[in-house]
């Protein structure tokens, strides 16, 4: 079932028809979940959250738009007050790179563009900051435009491909400075 048709399953009364929502875009609102609270249990309780917040909002949805910028725009506010409610506790631990889930197909990529290894990107990714790591997996991972991406994000369509360009900029530099020059491994 595409998304047109569930949505209007879903309005018209057909409660059900949400599963599939969940069924095709669980793993990507559970790792964006995952990079913003780096926690699989408060990653899953976020999911399931985002899931809920986007049933209870189907009816503000512009059917003439994409379902899952939409529903990534819900996940990323639900990761943002997340992240703000977990910078104001005040035994907050920075987790670092070495601390996410492996590697993906979008690191992979990833890798080819700046010149460096899977692992090293991989590593670097976890060092960005949220803003700019969004913008990166939306665009490399998910494979979002830079409409979808300004969509999902909530800005510009010039700010999507400011944080993609930026985003790239701060790997190089952070590749550079761990010692992964780019372009030689």
């Amino acid at each position: 079932m595409n998304d047109a048709t569930a949505i209007r399953l879903v309005l018209a009364g057909d409660t059900e028809a949400f599963g599939s929502f969940v069924r095709r875009y669980q793993r990507p609102i559970y790792n964006l979940m995952y990079r913003a609270a780096r926690d699989e249990e408060a990653a899953a309780d976020l999911t399931q959250e985002a899931f809920a917040r986007a049933f209870k909002g189907l009816d503000g949805f512009d059917a003439n738009r994409r379902f899952f910028p939409w529903l990534y725009a819900v996940g990323v506010n639900l990761a943002r007050d997340h992240a703000r409610r977990k910078r104001a506790a005040p035994d907050t631990v920075e987790v670092r790179g070495e601390d996410l889930p492996a590697s993906d197909d979008s690191e992979q990529e990833l890798a080819l563009i700046l010149g460096a290894d899977a692992r090293a990107v991989h590593h670097a990714l976890g060092e960005l900051d949220l803003e700019h790591r969004e913008a990166l997996v939306l665009r490399f991972q998910e494979e979002m435009t830079m409409r979808e991406i300004a969509d999902a994000l909530e800005i510009s369509p010039s700010g999507a491909k400011m944080r993609v360009h930026r985003g790239l900029a701060k790997m190089k530099r952070i590749l550079v400075e761990n010692g992964h020059e780019p372009g030689t491994d």
